[in-house]
């Protein structure tokens, strides 16, 4: 598929309101379980235009920011993966927007992680306050998607539970 970025009426950036600002071609992927998939990146007061033959499923995590920064493309090649946990707490984190790995996002902060079935994705219990070493509240949303018998296809079958908690 690809992605066109365009900046919106009353962006604060070099380009004309409407001028295309970007173009990306997307790889993509048959599931989020076959493969770490490339992205891209759209700026505050971007305006996006998917298209793609085939369809598509996309996600689009936002947060608010002060800054508007340009449109960028993360090749999949360049995501790190790493494993974190053991036992039945081991899970792959795939980190296409984390600090270290993707600054480009002011406060934008994602990952996706792939957890074996019946192993925990947040383990072990932890919080996201404003205290140190992290200075700043990191809202948490999981969005699960079930593996099928093949661990391919995604199934409507099987659940995620998360709990939550403050210091």
């Amino acid at each position: 598929g690809s992605v066109q970025v365009t900046v919106a009426p009353g962006a604060s950036t070099k380009a004309s309101p409407g001028e295309r600002e970007a173009t990306y071609d997307l790889v993509g992927r048959d599931s989020v379980f076959t493969r770490v998939t490339d992205f891209a990146y759209a700026g505050r007061d971007s305006v996006l235009t998917l298209r793609s033959a085939a369809g598509a499923e996309v996600a689009l995590p936002s947060a608010v920011c002060e800054r508007r920064r340009p449109p960028a493309y993360g090749p999949a090649d360049d995501v790190p993966v790493e494993v974190r946990g053991a036992g039945g707490a081991t899970r792959q984190v795939t980190g296409f927007g984390i600090p270290g790995a993707w600054d480009h996002a002011e406060k934008l902060v994602a990952c996706e992680l792939l957890t074996p079935p019946g192993n925990w994705s947040s383990y072990p219990p932890h919080k996201h306050d404003a205290t140190e070493p992290c200075r700043v509240v990191n809202e948490e949303i999981y969005y699960y998607r079930i593996g099928g018998p093949d661990q391919v296809t995604p199934s409507g079958q099987g659940f995620g539970l998360h709990r939550t908690y403050t210091g």
